[in-house]
């Protein structure tokens, strides 16, 4: 099974507006993962969770932002080369920041 084709069928299937809305219900949970996984780190507020399980969710929200991405790229008909261009000049940006 091709998971790639498959998941840009369900993008297709739900739409731009439903698929727009999951996206950012899913970076939210991203974020709370991440806030999870630092407080089990010991950073701010102390947690129950342990660090291995609070990763798994971490690792779990940033495959279904993932996905989602996936979907809005050919939802919106953003092709690999405009992604490659926009992506390779946020990573050389961040290098000169970097650098110095």
């Amino acid at each position: 099974m091709n998971y790639q084709e498959e998941n840009i069928k369900s993008g297709k299937h739900y739409g731009i507006e439903s698929q727009l809305n999951q996206t950012q219900e899913e970076a939210a949970e991203l974020i709370q993962a991440i806030n999870k996984y630092r407080r089990a780190r010991g950073v701010g507020q102390e947690t129950d969770l342990g660090t291995a399980e609070s990763r798994a969710n971490l690792v779990e929200e940033i495959v279904d932002v993932s996905i989602m991405i996936e979907q809005l790229c050919d939802l919106l008909l953003i092709t690999q080369s405009e992604f490659d261009r926009v992506y390779e000049t946020k990573v050389a940006r961040t290098m000169r920041r970097r650098l110095g």
